[in-house]
């Protein structure tokens, strides 16, 4: 049995076969211009420093104008292990840079969504109070007009970071409701511009 079989498992042996027969480093030589490299199921695995960490490329032994190459990873042995582990449609066991990167900015969506939907409550109790005048109306209108146009970018971004389904629909769900707050506003705005001032 090879490495890559105790790696990542093979169907069929007992936790005692599990056992690797040579260092994951025997497996690996020394490309041309001095990065580790394997050739495995007739690809050529490279793995090589760049943009601040390391990746791993799998391309075909001949020529091959269309090669895979792999995000970014903290140090040369998590990128060994994912090219291995995506050759063999194995689970993942380290993020990569930018996996980190969209995780962080998932979170931060998250709580955006909630903290927009406390104002979204705040914005619809305060236009219960139907004696405000334009210039009170104007202050809520102010707080509504920017979401309204964010949420048309943003919710595409809220997929692309992985953020939760749930939250992607509760996001949907105001993006609705701050356009008809708009159009609440607008009319009220109006109505109470239409009104006779009161002599004094």
């Amino acid at each position: 049995m090879g490495l890559l079989d105790w790696l990542f498992g093979k169907q069929g042996t007992s936790s005692e076969e599990r056992r690797a027969p040579q260092s994951q480093d025997e497996l690996w030589s020394i490309s041309e211009n001095g990065n580790p490299m394997m050739t495995y199921r007739n690809r050529r695995i490279t793995v090589f420093a760049g943009n601040d960490g390391w990746k791993f490329c799998v391309a075909k032994i001949t020529a091959d104008n269309d090669p895979y190459f792999s995000e970014v990873y903290a140090s040369e042995a998590a990128a060994k292990y994912e090219a291995l582990a995506w050759m063999n449609g194995s689970p993942s066991l380290h993020q990569s840079f930018q996996e980190q990167r969209r995780e962080n900015r998932a979170s931060k969506w998250e709580e955006c969504i909630l903290a927009t939907e406390t104002l979204a409550n705040d914005l619809q109790a305060a236009l219960a109070d139907h004696s405000l005048n334009v210039t009170a109306l104007r202050k809520i209108e102010a707080k509504i007009a920017p979401n309204v146009k964010r949420f048309s970018w943003q919710i595409t971004q809220y997929y692309r970071d992985g953020v939760s389904d749930e939250l992607i629909h509760k996001a949907e769900g105001l993006e609705k409701r701050f356009q008809a707050l708009a159009l609440v506003v607008d009319t009220r705005i109006a109505e109470a511009k239409s009104r006779p001032r009161k002599k004094t």
